[in-house]
C-alpha cells in the first residue's frame, strides 16, 4: 500500500513539459544511467557486447563471460518511458585445471523511466529508475522471486563541455530479502558535436562488503539518432583481478511531429 501511494505521487507530480531532445540521450556508454525519458512515442534500443574475465592470485582460478545485451524503451509521455533489458550470457571457468561452462539467458526485467526536473546552468536534473527482475533466467543464472531495482538519478553539466551524473540506489538479487546498496559516478567531456569521452567510479556495498570498479570510454554520435561506443574497466578486490570492455550502439526512431520538434 505504501508503495503504492509513494508510485502515486511520484506520477503525478510529472510535469508534461518536457521537451523531447534533438540528439539521442543513453545509457551507454558506462554504468550511470541518465535522468531523462526518451520523448513521446519515441522508440530507443541501447543494445552491446560485453566481454569479461577474471582471475585469483592465490589459487588456480580464472574465468571469462561474453553478454550480449539490449535494454528498449518507449515514451508513454514526454517525462516518462516503459523500458525493458534482457542479457544472454556464457561463461567458462577454470580452477585447478578443471573447466566448467555456463551460459543461457541471465537478465529479464521491466522498468519506468521518470523525469521530475529538466535542469539548467545552476540546477541539476532529476529522475528515477524503478526496474522489476523477473525470474525468468536459465537455470544457470536461476532466481526465486522478483527483485525490484531503484534507481535515484542526477545529472548536472558543470560547464558547456563537461557533465556529471550521480546514480544512487538499492538492489535485490532475488534469491534472498537482503539488499545491497550502489552508487555510480560518472564524469564526461564532450570533445566535439561528435565525440565524447567519460570515466567513472561504481561501487556496490553493503554492512559485510564493499566492491568498486573503475572504467572509462568514448562515444562518436553518427547522428542525431544513432551513438555508436566503445569502453572497458577493471576492478581488484584482494586477491581478484577483474577486467572487461563493451561495445554498442544506440538507435531511436521518433516522429518529430510527435514530439513538437
Amino acid at each position: 500500500m505504501k508503495l503504492s501511494l509513494i508510485l502515486i505521487f511520484l506520477l503525478c507530480s510529472i510535469s508534461a513539459s518536457a521537451q523531447f531532445n534533438k540528439t539521442i540521450r543513453t545509457g551507454r556508454p558506462g554504468q550511470a544511467i541518465d535522468p531523462f525519458a526518451v520523448g513521446n512515442k519515441v522508440f530507443q534500443t541501447e543494445t552491446g557486447l560485453d566481454v569479461s574475465a577474471f582471475k585469483f592470485d592465490d589459487v588456480m582460478s580464472s574465468g571469462r563471460a561474453l553478454a550480449p545485451n539490449t535494454f528498449l524503451r518507449y515514451g508513454i509521455g514526454q517525462r516518462l518511458d516503459l523500458n525493458s533489458g534482457f542479457e544472454y550470457r556464457t561463461d567458462q571457468f577454470e580452477k585447478n585445471n578443471e573447466e566448467k561452462s555456463a551460459h543461457g539467458v541471465s537478465a529479464g526485467n521491466l522498468g519506468l523511466r521518470i523525469n521530475f526536473l529538466d535542469g539548467s546552468e545552476h540546477k541539476p536534473a532529476l529522475g528515477m529508475q524503478l526496474s522489476l527482475k523477473f525470474p525468468v533466467n536459465s537455470d544457470a543464472y536461476h532466481t526465486d522471486y522478483i527483485a525490484p531495482k531503484i534507481t535515484l538519478v542526477v545529472s548536472q553539466n558543470l560547464s558547456e563541455k563537461i557533465g556529471l551524473v550521480a546514480n544512487l540506489g538499492m538492489d535485490y538479487n532475488g534469491n534472498d530479502p537482503k539488499s545491497t546498496a550502489f552508487y555510480v559516478l560518472n564524469l564526461a567531456y564532450t570533445i566535439s558535436d561528435h565525440w565524447g569521452v567519460f570515466i567513472e567510479n561504481y561501487a556496490s556495498f553493503t554492512e559485510d562488503y564493499f566492491e568498486d570498479h573503475w572504467d572509462a570510454g568514448m562515444a562518436y554520435l553518427v547522428n542525431n539518432n544513432l551513438q555508436l561506443d566503445f569502453y572497458g574497466g577493471l576492478s581488484k578486490q584482494d586477491e581478484r583481478l577483474d577486467y572487461f570492455a563493451s561495445i554498442g550502439f544506440s538507435w531511436r526512431i521518433h516522429s518529430q511531429k510527435s514530439n513538437n520538434n
